[in-house]
């Protein structure tokens, strides 16, 4: 096409414009220049001024060559008016679906026990990025305004770019406790890469060259005409957030909320359980959130007892008295170290540090051990931080969560959704900056949603399902199970407590409440999270 055009300008009677999308590959062995007042000779980075200095890897001639014939070729075609010619040199692409950055959003989100995520070597190199956005900012300038811009080449990257290591960690911060990473050699890690996703060799080669190669770039393009794009500058690490919010909703990943409520003996464990394998979800009911906080508190006491005693034999080992056994005693302790992370992360402490955590554990392990004997608000109260620790995982805020059981009262909903305090106050003040006018006209509409605006509503569950069962079927299918379980029961004892829960059942338990459909006339005009909390609440169920 480029030789008919130099052969005949005539071929072009209308406007034709040609954008080149190139990544910065071609520059992989440029010779770096060095500040020349620096001692330290920090080099330069690389800029549209020198393209002619740039040099590529043998792998990468051909595409350095093309970008070549096509400047060449606009220089011969100046003069050709109805001819323009672009190259945009571009950065990584990040922001929505990730594309070579999929592998570690895919590993963070798809694994809920991750404690680290893998670095390519060291991640010391720059990797120069940009987001999706800005990247079509850029070519939609250069295919609607090309005079504008003279120059042939444009280099489109983030305004600062970040080393592999510090993406990396970006990521995993969003996934895991601490934003641990381990480092593997490229020969290990492209063995795994790209997961999920369905490479040719050349593609696999390509991103791998991308994420490895050291290219310290910087615009001048965009220093020059951001303004006029409407460029939003973004650092991919500081950005890291949003970039995972785009992530999961171009991919559809929303999390499961369910909280399933019914009588003793209806199958709600039996459904909550199935429901919590088939969907990969947090199964949540009190017996068990409960056992899993008493056996955590037992692992962090047998590690504070282990350190404890180890801090004891090193202090005899200063003794001048020292026996060597003693010697041998701490390299067996310290070979037989706990390899819980949750249990090394308490790190180096003093041993009065020690014993006031082991005192604390021991004293909250009591607690549970004696909850069954604690009047309703206290077991709640105690059973509501043991869930809200769970709940505020990432995983469960990625992934979701099945409730068995519980909360199972208005009361108990109100103690596990209600927001913090800080939470709270936060929406009063946004509250008290309406105009007294807007006041007037919400008041009716407020009454009805107050108890929804005081829930936190990244905790609260998007499906409700009750069971009903009559008290007869349950008391019969209680019967059932214990002629075929004789071992576990003490009939006339097991009845008669099984006779009582039921009685509980009904009095404490709430009714279901549905809001009609004619609750409010203005629903259409509603926007943002007031018409997604009025539409949860005519959708599905909530206890009153």
């Amino acid at each position: 096409m480029l030789p008919n055009y130099k052969i005949d300008p005539a071929l072009t009677p209308h406007s034709q414009n040609i954008v080149v999308i190139s990544n910065l590959l071609p520059w992989q062995l440029t010779k770096p220049l060095l500040y020349a007042d620096e001692s330290d000779e920090i080099p330069m980075a690389f800029n549209e001024r020198r393209l002619k200095k740039r040099k590529s890897h043998p792998d990468y001639e051909n595409l350095l060559d093309l970008e070549t014939f096509c400047l060449d070729s606009r220089r011969e075609l100046k003069k050709n008016k109805n001819f323009q010619l672009h190259i945009v040199g571009s950065g990584i692409p990040y922001g929505l679906e990730e594309d070579i950055f999929y592998h570690w959003f895919a590993l963070g989100y798809t694994n809920s026990d991750l404690t680290s995520l893998p670095v390519v070597n060291q991640g010391t190199n720059l990797v120069p990025t940009i987001h999706i956005n800005e990247l079509v900012k850029i070519i939609g300038h250069l295919v609607n305004n090309p005079r504008s811009v003279k120059k042939a080449y444009c280099i489109a990257v983030d305004n600062d770019s970040n080393t592999l290591a510090d993406i990396v960690k970006a990521v995993s911060r969003l996934f895991t406790k601490h934003g641990a990473i381990y480092h593997v050699p490229l020969e290990e890690f492209e063995q795994t890469y790209p997961k999920d996703l369905v490479y040719s060799l050349d593609q696999k080669k390509t991103a791998l060259d991308l994420l490895t190669s050291h290219l310290p770039v910087e615009s001048n393009f965009v220093e020059d005409f951001g303004k006029e794009m409407n460029l939003v500058q973004k650092n991919f690490v500081n950005n890291m957030r949003n970039t995972l919010k785009a992530f999961l909703k171009s991919h559809n990943l929303k999390p499961i909320k369910i909280l399933i409520h019914g009588p003793p003996m209806s199958g709600k464990t039996e459904l909550t359980r199935k429901l919590a394998d088939y969907y990969g979800l947090q199964y949540l009911s009190p017996l068990d959130v409960l056992d899993n906080r008493k056996r955590y508190l037992r692992k962090q006491i047998k590690y504070c007892d282990h350190q404890i005693e180890l801090l004891n034999l090193m202090n005899m080992s200063e003794n001048e008295n020292f026996d060597f056994d003693v010697m041998e005693e701490i390299d067996r302790n310290e070979s037989n170290k706990p390899e819980d992370d949750s249990l090394k992360s308490e790190g180096d402490m003093n041993l009065e540090t020690l014993s006031g955590k082991l005192m604390a554990y021991m004293e909250e392990l009591r607690t549970l051990e004696e909850l069954a004997s604690k009047d309703r608000d206290q077991y709640e109260s105690i059973l509501r931080d043991m869930y809200l620790e769970v709940l505020r995982r990432k995983s469960v805020q990625y992934h979701g969560y099945v409730m068995d059981g519980w909360p199972d009262s208005y009361e108990a909903c109100q103690l596990l959704f209600a927001k913090d305090k800080k939470e709270g106050e936060e929406e009063e003040e946004e509250e008290n900056e309406e105009s007294e006018e807007e006041e007037e006209d919400k008041e009716e509409e407020e009454g009805v949603n107050r108890a929804l605006e005081l829930v936190n509503k990244n905790l609260l569950p998007d499906l409700v399902i009750s069971l009903e069962a009559s008290q007869d079927w349950a008391l019969s299918r209680f019967i059932a199970f214990m002629s075929d379980h004789p071992e576990l029961f003490s009939p006339k004892q097991s009845l008669h407590e099984m006779d009582d829960r039921l009685g509980l059942f009904a009095p404490s338990s709430t009714h279901l409440f549905f809001l009609s459909d004619d609750m409010s006339e203005n629903e259409n005009e509603e926007v943002g999270e007031n018409r997604w909390i009025r539409h949860f609440v005519k959708d599905y169920q909530l206890f009153r």
